[in-house]
């Protein structure tokens, strides 16, 4: 999973925080994709998915690295559910 953070998310919160947060986070549900927008620097993935059987949209923001799209994680500090409401 860390091969798909964005560099500035891992200089922003460190290797070490990032790999415990991805440990506890629930990734047995299933991910639709719906659709993808420009937003100036980063793309934005709208996703949907079942998540503690409720439908939900989700919101991804990715940066281009190395002709690569890696995920920018906007907080640590959120528990899985409310990142999935607000976008990772």
């Amino acid at each position: 999973m860390l091969n798909l953070t964005a560099k500035e998310s891992i200089e922003e919160f460190g290797e070490k925080r990032i790999i415990e947060c991805y440990k506890e986070m629930n990734f047995g549900y299933e991910i639709n994709f719906v659709s993808v927008e420009n937003d100036n620097e980063y793309l934005i993935a709208r996703c949907t998915g079942k998540v503690w059987g409720t439908e939900m949209l989700m919101k991804i923001r990715l940066k281009k690295e190395n002709d690569e799209l890696r995920i920018i994680l906007n907080s640590l500090d959120e528990i899985w559910g409310r990142a999935v409401q607000s976008g990772i």
